[in-house]
């Protein structure tokens, strides 16, 4: 009788541990947690290059990506957003596990200029807006053909290939919830990526 309790507590115990090492790092070296986070940080960069927007929010698992997409009814805005990743670069300086779910990335992003993109949103649309023939349209404009004509004028933009890209390095956290990735605080790394954009635009188009 005692041996099977001393089994059924070493039982209990090992499912304790398993448990704790499916949810958290626990019992993980730095290495283990840092490879596999890594991999995870990759197979997510890798997806936003892709441009593809259904394969984005899908890899994205707080849903953030597909609530700020709501925002955008024009879908070849969307499109156009998001297909610019295309051209995104990175380099991954350095890796930190700062304990035993987190890793932290410091990652360098080449990304298009969302600050140039809105300079030339603007002098497009004030190009746009300044003959008498528009003003003229304006009157009998619905609101939904002037989303689309404004939207038209970013989508040109975005797809020109003229915009220069810019550098910013940030850094990107990586937590382990349940045995699943996530971004953390994750605010100034999507901003870098796409939301700058879609934050402007929400102003002036949206």
């Amino acid at each position: 009788m005692r041996k099977f309790k001393v089994i059924k507590a070493l039982a209990a115990a090992l499912s304790a541990v398993l448990i704790c090492a499916a949810m958290t790092g626990c019992g993980r070296s730095d290495e283990e947690l840092t490879a596999e986070a890594t991999t995870e940080f990759e197979s997510l960069m890798q997806t936003f290059q892709t441009g593809d927007v259904e394969q984005i929010k899908q890899a994205d698992k707080s849903g953030d990506i597909a609530e700020n997409l709501n925002e955008i009814a024009n879908a070849n805005l969307t499109a156009a957003i998001f297909g610019a990743l295309k051209n995104m670069t990175y380099t991954v300086n350095s890796t930190t596990v700062t304990d035993d779910s987190d890793v932290r990335f410091n990652v360098t992003l080449n990304t298009i200029n969302s600050s140039l993109v809105m300079q030339e949103y603007i002098s497009s649309i004030t190009t746009l807006v300044a003959p008498a023939e528009y003003q003229a349209q304006l009157a009998t404009m619905t609101k939904e053909d002037y989303e689309n004509l404004m939207s038209e004028q970013m989508i040109n933009i975005i797809n020109s290939g003229t915009i220069p890209t810019v550098e910013n390095t940030v850094d990107v956290t990586l937590s382990l919830d349940n045995g699943s990735w996530e971004i953390k605080d994750s605010d100034e790394f999507m901003g870098l990526i796409y939301e700058n954009v879609v934050d402007v635009l929400d102003e002036i188009v949206l």
